[in-house]
């Protein structure tokens, strides 16, 4: 396919640069590698300059997950455009080629790959994966795209490929936030395909310690207010399912601290949510402090 990778890049870690050499090992190479960065220090941009990829930069201000990919993808070159986070290491030399095959149905406007855990994530971490991004393919196709909830929100632009046409038609919306969900709901309202392709894998590099937890669903739950979630029995009902399944796994295997662990992370998640989901009635004060993010709501 013709395409182009998108990276949004501020200060990435070490995976950075995995991420870069699995990409250059690609079969079916891409035509460009474009990154948009919005506050990486020199030699993270030659290490990218050195694989080949085009730098533009933005003003971490101005920075939203929507807008900036809009901006990115007016820039790309290709027919498809693949979206990865700087923390997503592509796995196979096959990846691209796997992500981007069902873009030859006409129908289908989006792919989204498979997320796993790294090595030595965080048990909670490796559970959600697991729950959200199983090892069977799914299609939604026309307006049935069920309510969003933790385990069907699976399209992702952690790593996705998104057809240019589709994106001209339906741009991603200015959110700071979870526009990757946005995006989907949009365009199967608008009929279009969407396929989930487990065979295309990245290992997900996320941090999971309790404030970044907090911060992260405190923007992803203030983001999401404008979609039609999960009602909160059925979202209540399925988080005491996955924690019960955790705990079960963890008590088992006798990893009582590592269990410890997993709930208070769940508490920081849930925390953050909530106070993500109250975001229109709170002080913008406080939201600001809460926020990783320029908060603009």
């Amino acid at each position: 396919m013709d395409a182009s990778v998108i990276l949004l890049t501020r200060a990435p870690g070490p995976e950075f640069i995995e991420l870069l050499e699995a990409l250059g090992r690609q079969a079916d190479p891409p035509r460009e590698l474009l990154v948009v960065d919005s506050g990486s220090p020199p030699d993270t941009l030659e290490r990218a300059e050195r694989a080949g990829a085009r730098i533009e930069h933005v003003e971490p201000s101005s920075f939203g997950h929507g807008r900036t990919r809009n901006h990115a993808a007016s820039l790309a070159r290709g027919e498809v455009l693949v979206f990865l986070t700087q923390d997503a290491v592509p796995v196979g030399r096959d990846f691209l080629e796997r992500l981007t095959a069902p873009l030859r149905d006409q129908r289908v406007a989006g792919v989204a790959a498979r997320q796993l855990a790294a090595p030595g994530a965080a048990p909670l971490f490796q559970r959600f994966l697991e729950a959200a991004y199983p090892d069977r393919p799914r299609r939604i196709e026309g307006p049935e795209l069920p309510a969003f909830g933790s385990q069907t929100v699976w399209f992702s632009n952690v790593a996705s490929a998104v057809r240019r046409r589709t994106w001209q038609e339906l741009p991603f919306r200015d959110v700071l936030m979870s526009e990757d969900q946005y995006w989907a709901h949009d365009a199967a309202r608008a009929g279009h395909a969407l396929v989930y392709e487990p065979a295309a894998q990245v290992v997900h590099h996320q941090k999971t310690d309790c404030l970044t937890l907090v911060r992260r669903n405190f923007d992803s739950a203030a983001s999401l207010r404008g979609l039609p979630l999960e009602g909160p029995s059925v979202a209540g009902r399925r988080e005491l399912a996955f924690l019960a399944g955790l705990a079960l796994e963890l008590g088992r295997s006798r990893r009582f601290s590592a269990l410890g662990g997993a709930l208070a992370m769940e508490l920081a998640r849930l925390a953050g949510f909530g106070l993500g989901s109250a975001s229109g009635i709170l002080p913008r004060a406080l939201c600001r402090r809460l926020s990783q993010l320029p908060w603009r709501w």
